[in-house]
């Protein structure tokens, strides 16, 4: 559902402006990112959606800016700061018709820049997820085999996530590019083992993957719920109803969703 970043309400377009600040700190200053979020809003009037008009807004910030050979770390930076922007809120005096002062908000700068664009920190980042928070307390507790597993919570996943991925690319034309650039980022953003990653990453690319590392209960439950917030940014919250609710009543029918509810995701 396209629309225009003046329509959305004043905490969200807030919410949108800091994500994008944070995510422009990580390969420019302080004023340069001020600058620089100035014209943000013009991409995303263009598309109406947050997501779609990152790559051309990288490209022509690191253009301005004469850091053509960072445009793919920008990119990845503003997407995890999208896909993390109701844990990394400033404070609403930060931002004033588009302004960041940099006195105010250097230090949460470092210090949230440090949890979302170092990845390899998987506890820092985890720690700003409140549905991963507790899961993630006892490191010892993860399942590891070297064995090829089946739990049933992965393979309600698996269709569910298969299902919900035709959907919206049958609901949507021309989204497939958008989706799958999004898919790929929020999984290098969980806090999950790389093998975790891998796994999700083979389901992405072959509609198929093999399991060799279970999940924590929540941790699939968040990864669901990342990929909401993006449909009903992308969509609208209709049809992003709509479509999530058409995928849990097929998988429902399915011998691995009497064995292990898809609600259980939502």
């Amino acid at each position: 559902m396209a629309k225009n970043l003046d329509a959305l309400a004043p905490s969200a377009q807030l919410t949108q402006q800091n994500a994008i600040y944070i995510g422009l700190t990580s390969i420019l200053t302080a004023e340069q990112a001020n600058a620089a979020l100035k014209t943000w809003s013009t991409y995303f009037n263009d598309t109406g959606s947050v997501f779609n008009g990152l790559n051309s807004f990288a490209r022509d910030v690191c253009k301005h800016y004469n850091k053509d050979d960072q445009q793919r770390e920008l990119v990845r930076a503003l997407n995890r700061a999208l896909i993390n922007k109701n844990n990394v809120v400033l404070e609403k005096s930060t931002i004033t018709q588009n302004t960041v002062t940099k006195e105010t908000v250097s230090q949460n700068i470092e210090s949230i820049n440090n949890k979302i664009a170092n990845t390899s920190s998987v506890k820092d980042l985890a720690a700003n997820d409140s549905l991963t928070n507790e899961i993630l307390a006892d490191e010892s507790t993860i399942e590891i085999n070297e064995q090829v597993i089946s739990t049933p919570d992965f393979q309600t996943f698996q269709c569910v996530f298969l299902k919900l991925i035709r959907l919206i690319e049958e609901n949507r034309k021309g989204i497939n590019e958008a989706l799958h650039a999004f898919l790929n980022e929020l999984t290098e953003s969980m806090p999950w083992s790389e093998a975790q990653q891998e796994q999700i990453f083979a389901l992405m690319a072959t509609g198929n993957t093999i399991q060799i590392r279970t999940y924590r209960p929540d941790q699939l439950k968040s990864f669901m719920k990342h990929l909401r917030s993006w449909m009903e940014d992308e969509m609208g919250t209709a049809d992003t109803k709509r479509i999530l609710n058409q995928a849990v009543k097929e998988v429902e029918l399915l011998p691995v969703g009497i064995k292990f509810s898809p609600k259980n995701f939502m």
